[in-house]
Parts: C-alpha cells; structure tokens; sequence
C-alpha cells in the first residue's frame, strides 16, 4: 500500500494510491491503482493518499481539483472493491483517517482526526464491516483546543484489555509538526471512551518530529535536526503517562540509520529499488502483516521477540541497491 505518480502529471503531480496483494517481495501477485472515484464526491478527485491497511480496509485521504481546503477522508473494501467517503458532520470539515485496526471479523477502530466547532481535533471511530455502519466518534484534543492548532491521531493499536494506544500530532496552522503525544483510551462502563493522560514524545536536539504508528507501548516515528539535511527514524518506548519522558531512540535503528536513509542521499531517480521513500513502513510491512495474527494475547517480551526476528528473516530478502542509470 502506498503512492505514487505519474511522470507526465500536471504541475503539480497528483497523487494515486496503490495497494498490493500478494508476496512481499513484490513477485506475482495484484498491483491495484486506488483512487476515490470522482462521482462519490462534490468535484473532481485530485490526490488520493492512502495510510493504512488491516483486514478488509484500507483508509486514507483525499482533495479535489481547484478547490482549496476540500480534504477529507475514505475507506476502501478490499473484499467489495468500495469506497466509502467519510462525513462526519459534513465532507468540509477536514477529516483525515491514518490509522485502522481490525478488532474483530466484523469490528473495526478508526484514528484520525476532524473538525467540529471550529476546532481540528484528533477522533477514535469504530465501524462495522458487514452494516458498513459508523459509530458515533470520540474527540480528543491532547494539546488543548485552539483555533490554531490541527490535532490528528495517526497510529493505533489494540489493547489485551479492549483499549486501544494512540500516537497523535498536533500541526500549527502552517500544517507544520509542533508536537508528537502518545496516549492510551479505555472503555468506561457507559461505553464511552476515556484517557488517562498523554505522553509528550520529542526526540533530543530534533527539531521536527512525527508520530507515524504505534504498536502497544511503542511509538515510531522520524524526525530531523538542524544539523543534518537527512531524515532518521526512531523507535520510542513509551512510560505510563505522567511521567517526564523523551523518546529513547531503538538501539538498532539508530546504530543502522546511515545505511537505512542511504537512499536519501542520492537523485530520485536513483531510487527505484525502494518500494517507499517511508522508512518506517518498509522496516517494518512483514510485522505490520503479522498484526491480525497475534490477536493482542502475547506478552510484551513475547511480541517484541516477534517483531525482531521477523525483520530479521525480512532484510534478507529485500533488494540491494540498483546501479546507476
């Protein structure tokens, strides 16, 4: 799953989604072009940008041609070949969805973020896959409520206790980065949903940092310095909200960044055997796979071990770098 385009795209180059079905290697296998058909929407589909993909659904964003400002967010059914636009309280209030996880056959939980009275703030949206029904979403503002700020949720994750992590930013109104915040929502017993506080995750000496997915206690995401024109990727083990905290950068990705962002330092051109210019997503596509197998039942140290062997076994299939030319 990702985006691309096309060389002879207008100025600027729009945006197509992609998703892929099959080995990992990219071997046999569907490749399929995912945008949101124009004649769900009020205009002309400009970019389509996808984000997510767990189970059946794929969500992501998209805007149309000419007319500022109409971003919104959809979901596609793998097994329907649907697209599904999102309306929450009207398709003009900004909703993105980054995120999605599969609770169940027929349950799912959506991150992303809307907004509602004036103010951009980051929601939780559960949806029912054979209805194609939403709930009703739960608004959070994990850096207050301000006309100035955009908060967005971007990655979640399945709790064993039935709550969910969620890793969020808050952009300024220039869209740029402000402030990364980790959080976890339970399910009271009137069945709302709650949080007990959120965690401030900000790489030392960054001067930009994202909060891209999250798995448990764990927040991935890159960030940039003002010292170095590349961009690096940090694994964050997140402690229990309330505590001071700044994110402890992964062992093995920081001693391994030179060569994973290696890429970034010659002409795109040059980059045709990366699959994504996402570091993140590419590391990590085998565990990401593995998430409806785990079910949320396995210990931390358990899944931890998982995940590594897994990209382990993964780097010794993925492509050298291609030569010149």
């Amino acid at each position: 799953m990702g985006t691309y385009k096309y060389s002879e795209s207008p100025t600027p180059n729009l945006d197509h989604g992609v998703l892929h079905t099959g080995p990992l290697n990219g071997s046999g296998g569907t490749w399929t072009q995912l945008n949101v058909p124009s004649n769900l929407t009020s205009g002309t589909v400009a970019n389509t940008i996808l984000h997510s993909v767990m189970g059946e659904l794929v969500v992501g964003n998209y805007d149309l041609a000419g007319v500022p400002n109409s971003g919104n967010a959809f979901l596609y059914n793998t097994t329907s070949n649907a697209c599904t636009i999102f309306n929450l309280g009207g398709t003009q209030n900004l909703t993105t969805a980054y995120g999605v996880w599969k609770n169940s056959a027929d349950s799912y939980t959506i991150v992303g973020g809307s907004q509602i009275g004036g103010i951009n703030k980051a929601f939780v949206l559960d949806y029912v896959l054979s209805t194609e029904s939403f709930g009703t979403p739960t608004y959070f503002a994990p850096r207050g409520e301000s006309a100035d700020i955009v908060s967005h949720f971007e990655g979640v994750s399945g709790l064993g206790n039935g709550g969910y992590s969620l890793v969020g930013m808050t952009l300024d109104s220039g869209s740029n980065p402000t402030g990364v915040d980790y959080g976890v929502a339970t399910w009271n017993p009137d069945g709302s949903l709650s949080h007990g506080g959120w965690v401030a995750i900000a790489v030392p000496d960054a001067s930009m940092t994202t909060g891209n997915t999250v798995v448990d206690d764990i927040a991935l995401g890159i960030y940039t310095t003002s010292t170095s024109a590349g961009v690096a990727a940090y694994v964050a083990t997140v402690p229990e909200p309330g505590s001071s905290f700044m994110a402890t950068i992964g062992a093995c990705l920081s001693k391994d960044r030179d060569v994973l962002l290696a890429f970034g330092d010659f002409p795109a051109e040059h980059w045709g055997h990366v699959r994504t210019t996402n570091p993140i997503e590419t590391t990590f596509a085998t565990i990401r796979l593995r998430h409806r197998r785990t079910k949320g039942s396995w210990s931390r140290r358990a899944s931890l071990t998982m995940m590594f062997k897994l990209a382990q076994s993964a780097s010794r299939r993925w492509r050298s770098v291609a030569s010149g030319g």
